[in-house]
Parts: structure tokens; sequence; C-alpha cells
């Protein structure tokens, strides 16, 4: 509905009463939860390849400057109001210069094509950073300030601000399940190199590794609202449904119908990989055990290896268990082992 009334304040037909009612709209905490998202929005849209120099550090900055100046124009507005003059025209006038900023796309643009060094970094604070790695084989639980859960996965990163509760966006490299706490007034969004997932209170997966040509997102429960990079489009998920997205410059699209058990397998040490092929599963094992794998001969086509290990099994009794469904021999020592076909 405001988002009706910013377009007809800019076309100039919007009345008393509703800039009235949008007035003590942009005055609440959720109009800045509003420009919040449409700036992520806008982001998302334009390929951060497009502006290499505009890191999410930079992005943060931006985004919080434009919120700062956005509020600095109401308190400006309000020094000069004249004696008697009634607070709703104040208001509207702040809805005004508000609404203008939005409709002109916040300069967002501007900084994303010319950015200015001096402008991303006058007066605004640093923000702090914290960043979580797992190395191959290894998972951890990781607790964030707001109370949300993230299971990480291995050979995967999590990046957040310190000042967590006040700006829930992290960023992901990897794969990790989320259970996100939920909170009405500040969205929770995670960014990988290819989605952008908005929430306010879920569970769901996003697996994004850089030597895979697929990114994808399923939801446990709740919804998500997934944007696309470089692209004005997006999906809203239920339970049960899943999103994949090719990689490149031609990004494809697919819904899905994901396994409610199977998306939480890894997060519970349960090793599970169904219909892939040889060469991929060999990588899952790589980063499963933390080893590297070394394979001689020639590796078998198709798509046909499924398999689910339970109880943190082995590394040596899930060899065994996949010679039963493809011949081989295998030698292994310490962090490193040689197949031969």
């Amino acid at each position: 509905m405001f988002q009706s009334l910013l377009k007809k304040l800019g076309k100039g037909t919007l009345t008393k009463r509703e800039g009235r009612k949008l007035a003590k709209w942009l005055r609440s905490k959720r109009s800045d939860r509003y420009f919040s998202e449409w700036y992520d929005r806008e982001v998302s849209r334009a390929d951060s390849g497009l502006s290499p120099r505009l890191t999410p550090e930079r992005h943060e900055a931006l985004k919080r400057r434009l919120l700062q100046q956005m509020g600095t124009l109401s308190k400006e507005e309000s020094n000069f109001r004249k004696p008697g003059q009634r607070t709703s025209s104040v208001y509207y006038k702040w809805a005004a210069a508000a609404s203008l900023l939005f409709l002109v796309g916040l300069g967002l643009f501007f900084f994303i094509f010319r950015p200015n060094e001096n402008l991303l970094t006058q007066e605004e604070p640093a923000i702090e950073w914290v960043e979580k790695s797992n190395p191959a084989g290894k998972k951890t639980l990781i607790h964030l300030p707001d109370g949300s859960k993230v299971y990480l996965n291995s050979e995967s990163t999590l990046r957040f601000a310190k000042q967590f509760i006040s700006n829930r966006q992290v960023y992901l490299e990897g794969e990790a399940y989320f259970e996100v706490a939920k909170d009405s007034i500040h969205a929770f969004t995670v960014q990988t190199d290819s989605i952008l997932t908005r929430v306010l209170g879920t569970a769901f997966n996003i697996r994004s590794f850089p030597d895979e040509e697929i990114v994808s997102v399923a939801l446990a429960s709740g919804s998500i609202e997934t944007h696309i990079q470089g692209q004005d489009q997006k999906e809203i998920l239920v339970p049960g449904q899943g999103l994949a997205v090719s990689k490149g410059e031609e990004r494809t699209t697919r819904i899905f119908d994901a396994d409610l058990h199977a998306i939480r397998y890894w997060t519970e040490g349960v090793l599970h990989f169904d219909q892939i092929s040889f060469s991929k599963l060999i990588r899952i094992l790589e980063r499963w055990y933390g080893v590297e794998i070394q394979v001689r001969g020639e590796v078998p086509q198709g798509s046909g290896f499924t398999g689910t290990f339970k109880n943190q099994e082995n590394l040596i009794n899930v060899l065994d268990a996949i010679q039963f469904s493809e011949p081989f021999q295998y030698q292994s020592k310490d962090k490193k082992v040689i197949i031969t076909f």
C-alpha cells in the first residue's frame, strides 16, 4: 500500500489524507526496514560484478548513510516549523523529501557506477565484521546475537556485522542451514554470489560452493523471498520448495520439491547423496572427511550413486560400501586416498 502512495506522491496525485498516512508511516521503524529491503533488492538487481569496488562493507556503509540522511532531513524540516503550524504539514514535507530520495533511487546507481570514496567514508564509523570459517572435515553450530542458529558446513564461510541485532544481514560462501529467530521489524537476509534471500523467521538451507555450478536454497518452515542477482526477478518459496539457480552470465532458475528430512541430514552428521556422478561423489567425500582423493584409471560415467550413512560413519566403511556399486581398489594413508579403476 505504501509503495503505491510513494508512486502517487511522485506523480503529484497524493491527497492530504494519504499524505498524512504516508508521513506517519515514514516516521516509523517499519519504513526504515522497507527502505533497507528496497536498497538490498536494487543491489541484487544491479549485478555486483559491475561494481567491484563496492564491497559488502561499502554497501552496508552506503545504506546506513542514506538512512541517516533521511533522518537528518526529518530533523531539519522540524526546525523550520512556524508557530502554530500543524505537525501534519511538517510530516508531509518530510514524507515528500524522503519519498523523493526513494523515487530517484537514493542515488544508488550513481554510487554503483561512479563510486566516490569520500561520500562512502565521510564521518561513517567502520562496521566491525565477524567471520566464521570451517576447513574441510569440520562443521560448526553458530549462535547469532539475535538468537538465530546457523549450522555451517565444511569449506564454508559466514560473515556478519558485530552489531547484528540491528543489521541482520549475513554473507555466505559454501553451505549453511539457518534457524532464524523471529523479528517482525528487522528482516534477516542472506547474500550469496547469486541469490539474496530475505526472511523474518524460518528455517532453510542454502548451498553456494564456489566450485559448483548451481546455487540452491531449500525451505523447511516459514516462508522466504529470494532475489536473483542481476535480474529483476523474485520467488516466494513455501515449505518443501527449493530454488536452484545456475551460475554464469545467463542464469537459469528452477523450482524443485525439497526433501524436508534430507536438507537437514548434514547438520545431524548424516552423509547423504542421491543419484550423483562419481566425480561429484569424490568432491563430497573430500569436503566431508577433510581428505584429498586422487582417482586413477577410467572414471565411471553416469549419475547412479546413491547412499545414506548415519552416525558419523568413517571413510573406510563408506568406500567399502561404494565398491558394491562400482568395483575399484583404494589405498588410504593419513589424509590422502588413492582410488584405482
